[in-house]
């Protein structure tokens, strides 16, 4: 029997988490559980034991056009709902949520949606951000 820790449990340390994934170079193998929207998905990292919601680094969908939000978690799920895929944890948004990278067997999920037209990309205002990625 495993033990895990869910991000809405008291002792669920996201920024310890963050600390950890800091030091890994590659993706954790992770399984999607459940897409929230096209800027966030439910995963279970099987390294870490944690069961996260994990935000979509630097894109958006912005919720007022419902059928792009609609075709771009569409999309999402028929990609990876209930896949395995690779997490790279990068950051702490701003209520200290984990975000990070989403890697499946094609690539990462958020140049798929850019390239559908489904998302766009949010110029970051820190620099240590990977440019090339976003370029």
């Amino acid at each position: 029997m495993r033990e895990l820790t869910y991000s809405n449990n008291p002792d669920f340390d996201a920024e310890s988490i963050l600390k950890r994934a800091q030091k890994v170079t590659k993706p954790f193998k992770s399984f999607v559980e459940y897409v929230f929207s096209p800027n966030s998905v439910n995963v279970y990292i099987e390294t870490l034991s944690i069961v996260t919601r994990i935000g979509i680094n630097h894109i958006y969908t912005p919720a007022q056009d419902r059928p792009r939000c609609i075709e771009a978690k569409e999309l999402i799920e028929k990609l990876l709902l209930n896949k395995i895929v690779g997490v790279s944890i990068q950051r702490l948004d701003d209520h200290g949520n984990l975000v990070g990278r989403l890697h499946y067997s094609k690539g990462d999920i958020d140049i798929e949606l850019v390239k559908k037209g489904l998302s766009k990309v949010l110029i970051p205002q820190e620099e240590d951000y990977d440019k090339e990625h976003y370029k």
